[in-house]
């Protein structure tokens, strides 16, 4: 799916305020890695 940058900011914006945001932490961000690992997510993806 490809999107305009400003379709993308106007989905990321309507997420926003839809959604509690959470800042990516460390942990998050391991927990992120080593599941992409484990399902073999390419590191583009991850």
């Amino acid at each position: 799916m490809r999107l305009s940058w400003m379709d993308t900011y106007t989905f990321l914006s309507t997420l926003r305020g839809l959604l509690t945001v959470h800042p990516v932490t460390v942990e998050t961000h391991e927990t992120g890695l080593a599941l992409a690992e484990r399902y073999s997510f390419p590191s583009t993806t991850s």
